[in-house]
């Protein structure tokens, strides 16, 4: 994120690299994401993970001021670097105040996951006026011979200025029932709106956070529809869903036709929790192409379920649109395609569903 760029608070950044190291021995480099003057990453060694180090910097030293501190271990040594190729992502939130949020995720090469970090309050604030950047570093002694190997990197950084988040209640840190990861702090869905995919009749405002403003004052995933600068924009599904069967079949109105460009080839990604655990997973995932031939007219997107556990009891379903390709790691539990941040498109309104045991 370049100085003086334009923003609006919250500001995340998530970064997944592939790392190794070259014969397998002591190597304990650190990550961090920097404004040049404060620091907050993590280390990924061969014998340790820790979560939330913090180091300042003056940007141009080939040294920083560090106290090898060991702060929030990760439990799980399948985590740690080895000669053989791991993935690591790295998230970050920078809230109003300039306070920072930070969490790690530990895979396997082929995105099979092996842990991920609780969510960490980050020791240093982070003025993204001054940029964000990502930076690297090793001890003095780790010997040139035990180098760490980057495999390839992604970046992807967000605004909560121009952005849509997520409704589904979400009351404190990971999943439970009636408890989804929604807030950005949670690494909830977010989409850079541009106006033109999107779902419903009418083109989402942009949101701080989850629930508008990033608080959940009603619970039950109406908050958004009510605030920001286009009250009731969350009209995509407006009737209470009603499961009796483990099949399940509707139709969602969706725009993505522009008069400039035609066609977007926008996806609707859809998930009912039918067994209520707070959790979207890859069981309850229906998806299908947006159908837009207008711009003055909506579209649809026809979904469809099979194969849902029920259980007795209210719940949520999630809906996402995007013009952006986007996977789940490894095909089963929890969708990695229900959370995180996307381009283009919108996160609407998570209505309210009764699922039945019937």
């Amino acid at each position: 994120m370049a100085p003086g760029q334009a923003f609006s608070y919250p500001v995340g950044i998530e970064i997944e690299f592939r790392l190794r190291n070259s014969n397998g021995s002591d190597s304990d480099p650190m990550f961090w994401l920097t404004d040049h003057t404060n620091m907050n990453g993590v280390l990924i060694g061969d014998n340790a993970l820790y979560v939330g180090n913090h180091a300042t910097w003056n940007g141009t030293n080939q040294t920083i001021n560090f106290t090898n501190i060991a702060v929030n271990p990760m439990s799980d040594a399948a985590g740690m670097m080895t000669a053989s190729y791991k993935r690591y992502r790295m998230k970050m939130y920078v809230q109003s105040d300039n306070s920072t949020s930070i969490q790690l995720t530990t895979m396997q090469d082929d995105g099979t996951v092996i842990e991920t970090s609780p969510v960490h309050t980050g020791v240093l604030s982070l003025d993204p006026n001054n940029g964000i950047y990502f930076a690297h570093t090793t001890h003095f002694n780790d010997p040139a011979a035990e180098n760490y190997v980057f495999g390839g990197t992604t970046f992807v950084a967000t605004n909560g200025g121009v952005c849509d988040y997520g409704d589904a209640p979400d009351t404190s840190v990971g999943i439970n029932q009636g408890d989804y990861q929604t807030l950005a702090l949670n690494n909830g869905p977010a989409h850079s709106a541009n106006g033109v995919i999107y779902l419903g009749s009418i083109a989402p405002d942009t949101d701080a956070d989850a629930f508008g403003n990033g608080t959940d004052a009603n619970g039950n995933a109406s908050d958004d529809d009510s605030e920001g600068a286009v009250p009731d924009d969350e009209d995509a599904f407006s009737t209470t869903l009603l499961l009796y069967e483990t099949s399940y079949s509707t139709t969602i109105a969706c725009n993505d036709f522009s008069a400039g460009s035609g066609d977007h080839g926008a996806t609707v990604h859809a998930w009912i929790d039918a067994n209520a655990n707070g959790d979207f997973e890859v069981a309850e995932y229906a998806s299908a192409a947006c159908n837009d031939t207008s711009s003055s007219a909506d579209g649809s997107a026809a979904l469809s379920w099979t194969g849902l556990t029920l259980v007795t009891g209210s719940s949520v379903m999630r809906l996402r649109i995007t013009d952006t390709a986007i996977t789940d790691t490894d095909g089963t539990g929890s969708d990695d395609r229900a959370y995180g941040i996307v381009m283009n498109g919108g996160s609407r309104r998570s209505s309210d569903s009764n699922p039945s045991s019937r």
